[in-house]
Parts: structure tokens; C-alpha cells; sequence
């Protein structure tokens, strides 16, 4: 599995309790829409009993400049 490093470039309300984050696409990075990414956070400021990395869909579409993600 690659392992790629990027930027939060943002977060936006969408809905009642859902935000998406928007994160600088890697040079060289590329994926097939359904595709599913997995985001650790280097340092994180607190973590809970699943770690400091969860698995999100990316809600992006593939020529897009950015990477996008939303959860509740």
C-alpha cells in the first residue's frame, strides 16, 4: 500500500453534523471512484481507544485537484 503525505486545505459544513475536509492531492496520486482512503493524523493532540487513523470514501471526483472527505 502507498503512502502519500498531504495538506488539510479545509473544512465545510454540508449538512446538520456532517462536515467535509478537502486535502492537497499528492503528486503521482490516483484512484478509481468507490475507492476508500485511510487518513492518520501525525501528532494528533488526543486520539481514542481506535487509534489516530480512520478510512473514509473519497467523495472527490478523480480529475479533481483536491481530495475530499465528509463525515459526521
Amino acid at each position: 500500500m502507498a503512502a502519500f503525505e498531504t495538506e488539510l486545505l479545509g473544512r465545510e459544513d454540508i449538512a446538520e453534523g456532517t462536515a467535509s475536509f478537502a486535502f492537497a492531492k499528492p503528486p503521482g496520486f490516483r484512484f478509481r471512484q468507490g475507492q476508500a482512503i485511510r487518513i492518520t493524523l501525525v501528532a494528533p493532540p488526543e486520539a481514542d481507544g481506535k487509534g489516530d487513523s480512520r478510512t473514509f470514501s473519497l467523495a472527490s471526483a478523480a480529475f479533481e485537484n483536491a481530495l475530499r472527505v465528509a463525515t459526521r
